[in-house]
């Protein structure tokens, strides 16, 4: 009783003090003791936009630059005027008395509510007492380590939308970019840009209910990888922007999450593909992911992680040799042991072959473009390239050599995916491909169960 006393003060305390920042932001507003602070902005109109089957074809835009109220003075003086008040004393004082917290933790908690309340008063945000609740309701949480709501928007590149937008579940969807995305306005400064650095081809939202940011970085990280596995496309975050309900989680825009560009592949979704995404979604969602696909993995890598990093590095683009090579090189660490050193292309487009026939995959075709991919990885590893006549040749055995490239890189996609959810170890993997060879099939068959009523490619 004598507990749910104390927090029952404590949430009294705590309202009164969002009440005094109201008031205190409102009767400076009025008595104009509180002014804002001008900063030069750009804003940017969109004079032509056009978006298609291979994303933004069509786009020039013209900055006007004007000067923005903003208020980081006049929060300033709000929070060095409440913290003189007996009600913040009284209300950090409870709050040390029921949270395990720090004092300097505690006041850094109050003073990201106080600055928070205070900003959006001033901006106009809370209009009235009633908007105060949500405040002291999210910090409340906060303070007893309760799952808050975080949110980001991620545009994406190398992925194409023919639906204006795709609901993958209810917590993840996309959507196509809209002139609207690019009539924003920016802070300007010495760094300011005069166009977009670069255009997104789509929007990816994600909400994931956690106690704090890294939860939604993970999910950001599973969702580009999930994008990335569905087809052969260098989908990729190229920036994102952050925001939560929590109050005490200091968040902002980050750029650029991954430490590589990926190169310039993409593929469409059309309205007749959304049904398998959606599936292919759903059913990812039951696997563990490679632990390379999460930023910072610090894990040491499996096969599969090593299968995957090869698979991001043939997605860098780059000349046709380093993509079939790298490619080849991820079909390796599935389908190699490290000590054999005999046959290793026939062992290769064997296993390979017989792993994605069980998928849909012709495993003859698979043989004959492994047997060349093979080749080509053995002359560039060696320092040289493809030309003269053996790149003639190559192209009048598989076409054009690109799209050769894409389709060994499937291979490796196709074999990821088909492996994530038994996860066998290598040793084992090899032993069950090679011993269905002799007829035994049971067992490789159920590796890829789960998968076996997919169409290749998706």
């Amino acid at each position: 009783m004598v507990e749910n006393s104390i927090k029952g003060n404590f949430k009294d305390l705590l309202q009164k003090l969002v009440h005094d920042v109201y008031f205190t932001a409102i009767t400076g507003l009025k008595e104009k003791t509180l002014m804002p602070d001008l900063h030069p902005f750009i804003k940017w109109r969109v004079t032509e936009f056009e978006y298609g089957d291979n994303g933004i074809t069509k786009f020039s835009g013209e900055g006007k630059e004007f000067l923005k109220p903003l208020w980081h003075r006049a929060t300033s003086a709000i929070e060095e005027k409440v913290k003189g008040l007996s009600i913040y004393n009284d209300t950090l004082t409870n709050m040390l008395r029921l949270h395990e917290l720090e004092e300097p933790q505690a006041k850094q908690f109050l003073s990201s509510l106080i600055s928070r309340v205070a900003w959006d008063t001033l901006e106009g945000k809370i209009k009235n007492l009633s908007d105060l609740t949500p405040y002291s309701l999210s910090f409340l949480k906060d303070l007893d380590k309760e799952e808050q709501e975080y949110r980001a928007e991620v545009q994406l590149r190398g992925l194409v939308l023919q639906p204006n937008s795709i609901l993958l579940d209810e917590n993840i969807s996309l959507r196509k970019p809209t002139r609207e995305d690019f009539e924003i306005e920016e802070s300007l400064g010495p760094a300011s840009r005069t166009q977009p650095l670069e255009h997104p081809t789509a929007f990816l939202h994600v909400r994931v209910f956690s106690r704090g940011v890294n939860a939604l970085q993970h999910e950001i990280d599973r969702a580009v990888a999930v994008l990335q596995l569905f087809r052969v496309g260098a989908v990729q975050d190229i920036k994102y922007t952050v925001d939560a309900d929590s109050i005490t989680d200091t968040i902002g825009r980050a750029t650029l999450t991954r430490g590589r560009l990926l190169g310039p592949d993409k593929y469409l979704i059309t309205q007749e593909n959304v049904e398998p995404l959606r599936m292919f979604w759903s059913k990812m969602k039951e696997v563990t992911l490679p632990e390379s696909v999460y930023a910072g993995a610090q894990k040491e890598p499996d096969e599969l992680a090593i299968a995957y990093e090869r698979y991001s590095d043939s997605l860098e683009g780059g000349v046709t040799e380093k993509r079939i090579s790298s490619a080849v090189m991820g079909l390796e660490a599935l389908y190699l042991s490290p000590t054999e050193q005999q046959e290793m292309s026939y062992r290769l487009r064997m296993r390979a072959g017989k792993l994605l026939s069980l998928i849909g995959y012709n495993p003859s075709e698979v043989r004959k473009n492994m047997a060349h991919a093979y080749d080509v990885r053995s002359i560039y590893v060696h320092g040289g390239i493809l030309k003269g006549r053996k790149r003639s040749k190559l192209e009048k055995e598989c076409g054009d050599l690109n799209q050769f490239s894409k389709t060994i890189m499937d291979y490796l996609r196709a074999s990821i995916v088909a492996l994530l959810t038994k996860r066998p170890g290598k040793a084992s993997l090899i032993q069950k491909i090679d011993d269905s060879f002799l007829g035994i099939t049971k067992e490789i068959k159920e590796l890829v169960s789960w998968w076996q009523e997919e169409e290749p490619n998706t």
